[in-house]
């Protein structure tokens, strides 16, 4: 159970943080340039993070954003990767994806992590204890849109 615990909040992590955070628009060439033609589809976002089973971790998530019609939003590809103090590891792959005039959604995803925990005084018992928790998960989802915002679809 705990090991579930700890995917779901990767993923959860993953496919959240993202959305608040965009590349700057490089500077338009041309003064009659449009604001579309000057936004960069590129995300770029240093991770650092610190908690007390983690450790301190930097890393980085890159992601690139493309629309595959006008009438559908922007869809997300996206990888990211962490390191920390404790040896740590982890790293996913995600996309978000709108396509087929907003009428079909996907949303898929892969991680992988070790976390490596060293603890002088577990839970105040005074013993010493070392943990290794390998995590692995992988999600996908596939929606359709029925009939104005309802959605139908598998997911694994």
């Amino acid at each position: 159970m705990r090991e579930l615990k700890k995917i779901i909040l990767v993923a959860a992590l993953c496919l959240i943080s993202p959305y608040s955070f965009a590349a700057e628009p490089p500077a338009a060439e041309d003064e009659g340039a449009s604001d579309k033609e000057s936004r960069s589809p590129w995300l770029f976002l240093p991770l650092i993070t610190s908690a007390p089973k983690l450790g301190t971790s930097a890393g980085g998530l890159t992601g690139y954003l493309h629309k595959f019609d006008a009438d559908s939003p922007p869809s997300m590809f996206l990888v990211k990767a962490t390191y920390s103090n404790t040896d740590s590891i982890s790293a996913g792959a995600f996309a978000r994806i709108y396509f087929g005039h907003d009428k079909q959604r996907m949303v898929l995803g892969i991680v992988h992590g070790e976390v490596n925990n060293e603890y002088a005084d577990y839970l105040g018992t005074g013993y010493e204890v070392q943990t290794k928790d390998n995590i692995y998960a992988a999600f996908a989802r596939y929606t359709y849109r029925v009939k104005g915002d309802w959605f139908l679809g598998p997911q694994a």
